[in-house]
């Protein structure tokens, strides 16, 4: 868990700096496209996290 909350760190400064930065249009839907699939996917993790630490705890 601590090495996805790390990753999930990196991902966000890498992020942040993706949106700081003037993109062209093209770069920009890719970008848009990344932050989109991040997000998901950030979310996927913490519900498969959730579900591992209830498997835990019953």
């Amino acid at each position: 868990m601590r090495e996805r909350q790390r990753a999930a760190r990196r991902l966000s400064g890498w992020l942040s700096q993706r949106r700081a930065k003037p993109d062209l249009d093209h770069e920009e839907r890719v970008d848009a496209q990344t932050l989109v699939w991040a997000q998901r996917h950030a979310h996927e993790q913490r519900l498969h996290d959730s579900a591992i630490e209830q498997l835990r705890h019953n």
